[in-house]
């Protein structure tokens, strides 16, 4: 009988030694929360605009742009370093980037850490080159805790270089020295970080060029932790910037993409459906066709309707 009790003292102590680590696990656990949401504050009062939220943005409908969405993800989930980081989906105007831009993004926050910057040149906060050097800089600090460090204390020694500063240093500052000190000490993160850069070709100036250089060097840097996927129209600039590159990519034409008319297609259907409209079109066929491959042309023709 005193050997029964004895073991049932064992466990009792057993299972009090475990239930009070796993109340400290809880909270160091909750500890790192708190700190990392005050540094993050921390970070958004010494920065520039970071919110790289977009109101307003569509996503695909369900059963469209499938190809390209299953490429997308899987290569952004694939950190076996075969693959290149940087991707490029470019295409004519209204073929519809920014919604497999938006819809990507949203798919990616459920399984990786993923933000986005939809670029506007109607709108000052959102065509700067240095508000998105500055926005890219706080969602990887949100990312990697050896990089918010890294970058708190490049800003907490030489954070008044900010002001006035030029494009290249505050990459320098921001950036890449944080990223080569995360990079030296070999503390990436084993979850990737995606960041999805819409309508790059919006960006104002002509240091829209040195934001694409600054770029593909970070993808240089970072390996597979960091990958960066564009959208944009198809021009001289971006291409040669990116074929001088020091990295790789993966490139796409949407507008080229084999199954947008029947995509476009799902998508009349649908909202014509919707609006109990369908009695008001004469052809689906004839629509398809006249779209041409544009998304925002149909969308204009139903919004008519």
């Amino acid at each position: 009988m005193n050997r029964v009790f004895v073991e049932l003292d064992k466990r009792r102590t057993a299972l009090q030694r475990l239930f009070v680590e796993e109340i400290r696990e809880a909270h160091r656990v909750e500890a790192e929360r708190r700190k990392a949401g005050e540094e993050q504050s921390k970070l958004k009062a010494l920065l520039s605009n970071t919110d790289s939220s977009y109101r307003g943005q569509s996503m695909c409908l369900p059963g469209t742009r499938v190809s390209v969405l299953g490429d997308l993800y899987a290569w952004a989930q694939d950190v076996s370093g075969n693959t290149e980081s940087f991707f490029w989906l470019h295409g004519v105007a209204g073929c519809g980037k920014s919604t497999v831009a938006t819809s990507i993004a949203a798919k990616l926050k459920d399984r990786v850490f993923a933000e986005v910057f939809f670029c506007k040149r109607d709108q000052p906060e959102r065509r700067s080159p240095i508000v998105l050097l500055d926005a890219l800089a706080f969602h990887m600090a949100a990312a990697s805790i050896d990089f918010r460090s890294e970058l708190l204390q490049a800003l907490e020694t030489r954070g008044d270089i900010l002001v006035n500063t030029d494009i290249m240093t505050r990459f320098d500052l921001l950036l890449k020295g944080p990223l080569q000190a995360v990079r030296k000490a070999a503390n990436f993160p084993d979850a990737p970080f995606i960041f999805v850069i819409d309508a790059l070709d919006e960006l104002e100036g002509l240091e829209r060029s040195n934001v694409l250089q600054y770029l593909l060097e970070l993808v240089a840097l970072a390996g597979p932790w960091l990958k960066v996927f564009i959208t944009s129209r198809d021009l001289p600039y971006i291409r040669d910037v990116l074929d001088r590159g020091i990295t790789g990519r993966v490139e796409r034409d949407l507008y080229k993409d084999d199954n947008a008319r029947d995509d476009i297609r799902l998508y009349l259907l649908h909202r014509v459906k919707h609006e109990s409209l369908l009695y008001l079109i004469p052809s689906v066929d004839r629509l398809v066709e006249e779209a041409g491959g544009l998304f925002i042309w149909m969308r204009t023709v139903v919004e008519l309707i």
